[in-house]
């Protein structure tokens, strides 16, 4: 991923995306995760980033149908953590930081 495709993503991720680490009893998830209704945007984040994966999700009540891209292995959103934390804000670089510390 060059520099421009890393900014790229790092404020699609700042806009539409999350990034965290959650228990399930003794285990640990790491996830990155962007979701919204633009499917074009979401496999171009997927392309850029070089990994992942995409599931559409259907309209249930008042939401509307949308796509989701996400990246569950560690060592793959640890990577991609680092080659856009230099593009990220001061809110989502410190949650970088506890979950990688650099």
């Amino acid at each position: 991923m060059n520099q421009v495709e890393a900014a790229w993503l790092a404020g699609l991720i700042e806009g539409e995306g999350t990034i965290g680490q959650y228990k399930y009893g003794t285990r640990t998830s790491t996830v990155l995760r962007v979701e919204m209704k633009d499917k074009d945007v979401i496999e171009k984040a997927m392309k850029v980033a070089g990994c992942g994966n995409i599931v559409f999700k259907k309209a249930r009540g008042n939401s509307k149908e949308t796509w989701c891209w996400s990246i569950t292995q560690a060592k793959q959103v640890e990577k991609i953590c680092k080659e856009i934390l230099p593009f990220m804000g001061a809110r989502r670089s410190a949650k970088i930081r506890e979950i990688f510390p650099m």
